[in-house]
């Protein structure tokens, strides 16, 4: 798979704001890679993940290479050394933001297997994926948000509002999130996993506490880049990771995956504080407070209603949190109809 993301032409897309392509590309790939993992249907077929995963990569990246070809002709390799060197330059830093931020989940699940059972690392790595459903939406988000922050740094755009109408969206959609888990993990859990893995449902609430914090940090990190300040993007990261190895090393052999949890909260506000700090006195001032203190009354409203329900079935309490959530957003003006219809509207114009 590290050729078939090298031939990858995504990043030209990217560039160009053309990203139909590179969703339809994902698409291939992931449809390739369900192929083979619902045919899995015991440990001797697990060679079919890797063959799977290849196949569709490889599929993914012969589609842009087509549309490549169909939209701006023939492509021939070359080699430019003054390109090479800017390029190595200024994307040395990015690399090593993604080497960290690999490695924040990866030192878990290594500390994991050096001090405790091999159930107890299979428990967090699967409680770890409801998690990384709502990382890679994040990871989108910073692809699409990239560009127009690019021209802030420009001057063709207001960065307080752009940063402002991100994690103002980013604040109603994650902190509740967060206070959700404090009721309904064991029951995602259950619902997802099964119920061998409820033991998971107290690593997975301290896991959607992070989550706030990574979807603020996203916000930051990619206003820092943007910037051409990548350098402190990676400072940031390799502060979260420090703190994440040592916080593991210190909580993982006392109380296993639930320090492991503990450890990617604690790191993931470190990398919030550090990019936060860094863009206040880099870039501008950007306020954060005043959007979270709304969606944090709304999730305590919604948490206690939930509570004053608790003998209804699990499904018609969530349905019902989230109701109450809405309803208090809207009281507070938190949430406008006009606003999303503007939103709407403006998303619109720019396709047309």
């Amino acid at each position: 798979t590290l050729f078939t993301g090298a031939v990858s032409l995504k990043w030209a897309f990217q560039a160009v704001e053309q990203t139909r392509a590179v969703a339809a590309a994902g698409i291939v790939a992931q449809l390739g890679f369900a192929a083979g993992a619902f045919s899995v249907r015991g440990p001797e077929h697990v060679l079919r993940l890797p063959v799977a995963q290849l196949a569709g990569e490889a599929a993914g990246a012969v589609v842009l290479g087509a549309v490549f070809v169909k939209r701006f002709g023939s492509l021939l390799p070359s080699l430019d050394w003054r390109l090479w060197r800017t390029l190595l330059r200024e994307s040395a830093p990015l690399a090593v933001s993604t080497v960290l931020g690999t490695l924040l989940f990866n030192f878990d699940v290594l500390a994991l297997a050096y001090f405790r059972t091999p159930a107890e690392v299979g428990l967090y790595a699967a409680v770890y994926k409801l998690v990384l459903v709502f990382t890679t939406v994040l990871t989108l988000f910073q692809l699409s948000l990239f560009p127009t922050l690019a021209r802030a740094y420009q001057g063709q755009h207001d960065l307080d509002a752009i940063a402002g109408r991100a994690l103002h969206y980013l604040s109603l959609i994650f902190v509740p999130l967060a206070f959700g888990g404090l009721l309904f993990a064991p029951r995602l859990v259950e619902w997802v996993l099964g119920a061998g893995y409820a033991a998971g449902s107290g690593p997975l609430r301290i896991l959607l506490w992070s989550l706030p914090w990574m979807a603020l940090r996203a916000v930051f990190r990619i206003i820092l880049v943007s910037y051409n300040l990548q350098g402190l993007d990676a400072s940031a990261m390799l502060a979260g990771a420090v703190v994440n190895v040592a916080l593991d090393l210190i909580l993982v052999p006392r109380v296993g995956a639930t320090g492991a949890a503990i450890s990617t909260l604690c790191s993931e506000f470190i990398i919030l504080h550090q990019s936060y700090r860094s863009v206040w006195r880099k870039v501008q001032p950007v306020f954060v407070l005043k959007h979270l203190y709304r969606p944090a009354i709304g999730s305590v409203v919604m948490v206690a209603g939930a509570l004053a329900l608790w003998w209804t079935p699990a499904m018609v309490r969530a349905a019902a949190a989230a109701g109450i959530y809405l309803a208090v957003m809207r009281f507070l003006g938190a949430v406008r109809w006009q606003e999303i219809a503007e939103l709407w509207t403006a998303e619109r114009g720019a396709k047309d």
